[in-house]
């Protein structure tokens, strides 16, 4: 969605509808740049303005199957889609790649202009991949008009000079690619990833054109967080050449706000709840953790700090508010969630053990009590507030709104 409230929708259509077969409605299109279907299952991108109304409609698409996995809007309001490809006849211009490099899927990358009809909507398209199959999964845009993409890429993916990872590892890896606002060039492209099979997951830029990935297949760089197994957050610095960061969490959907902290989503085992996270700006830490009854599978975040979340559940426990729907009304419904999550400013306390009698090592994962101390009263100066337990580092996180700082406490 964007500032003006249109709603920007990608996917996959076999609806069709020809001069010749007038009882088929087929799929709706306006001003397309691409007026009919071909052949097989399309990718489609669709403009509705904030009352719902059509604004632009096309299929985009060749003879065989090609599905939208992604779409981004820039402050011009220019539509950005990803996703994955199989036709070799894909509608291709101002391409980086004007032909599918393989027998099987490859990415592609589409850029619109919805205000324009026809073929001068299309701005660019092109190819993305290597010889072998490769896979879209998320696409953003820079303040400059640059597509971000990333997915999963096998043997030959396009990389660039003084890429973090120059070489496919085997398995399937990550790859990341910022494209020229022309579409014209790859600004730079690498692999990511061990010999496991990985891909990414998404991918957001923030305003010094740094892109976060989450996806499998690195290991935490020193000083962020380290959490078992290689699914992670990393965050490139604006020329792709290296990490800021890259932190060893299970996160799939990401949104980034003005101060670098992200915010994100993980769907559970079997679509079976999930979790929200926050994360600070050098990834060394939580901001919060929370699960949940129900399966995000996308989210977005607004200037106000609003998260929206949206997935499916089948669960009856979720706690409704101003809802249209109260209660699930299938075996599995759809949720939309809105939560205001400004990160709380926090007192950071360090919690060790005692440095006289044992080994100065931080206490971790442990539940403690906290406690005031009352320095009028000499008999029970000891004041019960609370029991909170540090994270995997040793640390207390304590919001500044319960807690002067200054004031003495008392941990054990």
């Amino acid at each position: 969605v964007d500032a003006d409230g249109k709603a920007w929708i990608t996917g996959q259509t076999c609806s069709w509808d020809k001069e010749d077969t007038p009882e088929y409605d087929g799929f709706p299109v306006l001003n397309a740049c691409q007026a009919e279907d071909g052949d097989d299952y399309d990718a489609f991108v669709t403009v509705l303005d904030s009352s719902g109304g059509l604004v632009y409609s096309t299929y985009l698409g060749g003879k065989y199957e090609d599905y939208g996995t992604d779409i981004a809007v820039d402050d011009n309001g220019d539509v950005y889609v990803t996703g994955t490809v199989f036709s070799f006849d894909f509608p291709i211009k101002n391409a980086f790649m004007e032909q599918n490099p393989s027998y099987y899927f490859s990415t592609f990358v589409t850029k619109i202009d919805p205000t324009k009809s026809g073929d001068e909507s299309l701005i660019y398209s092109t190819y993305l991949g290597g010889e072998y199959d490769d896979e879209s999964g998320s696409i953003a845009v820079d303040k400059d008009g640059c597509a971000y993409v990333t997915g999963k890429a096998k043997l030959g993916f396009s990389t660039t000079a003084n890429a973090i990872q120059s070489e496919y590892q085997g398995g399937g890896d990550v790859y990341v690619t910022k494209l020229s606002a022309d579409g014209s060039s790859l600004v730079y492209s690498t692999y990511l990833g061990d010999t496991l099979s990985n891909s990414g997951r998404d991918i957001v830029v923030d305003d010094s054109c740094c892109a976060y990935v989450s996806g499998s297949g690195l290991q935490a760089t020193p000083g962020a967080l380290n959490n078992p197994g290689s699914s992670f957050l990393c965050k490139l610095n604006p020329s792709g050449t290296g990490f800021v960061y890259t932190a060893n969490v299970f996160i799939d959907n990401l949104a980034v706000d003005k101060n670098g902290n992200v915010f994100g989503a993980r769907m559970g085992a079997y679509g079976k709840g999930g979790a929200l996270m926050a994360f600070n700006h050098d990834g060394s830490d939580t901001l919060f953790y929370h699960e949940i009854v129900v399966g995000p599978m996308d989210l977005a975040l607004d200037a106000d700090t609003n998260l929206y979340i949206i997935g499916s559940t089948d669960s009856t426990g979720l706690a409704t508010e101003n809802a249209y729907q109260k209660g699930l009304a299938g075996q599995r419904d759809a949720f939309v969630m809105k939560i205001h999550v400004e990160p709380p400013e926090m007192l950071i306390v360090k919690v060790k053990s005692d440095p006289i009698y044992n080994t100065s090592v931080p206490v971790t994962n442990t539940l403690l009590d906290i406690y005031s101390i009352d320095l009028s009263n000499k008999a029970n100066p000891l004041v019960f507030r609370e029991s909170m337990t540090t994270d995997g580092k040793g640390l207390l996180h304590l919001p500044a709104k319960r807690y002067e700082t200054g004031s003495p406490i008392f941990i054990r």
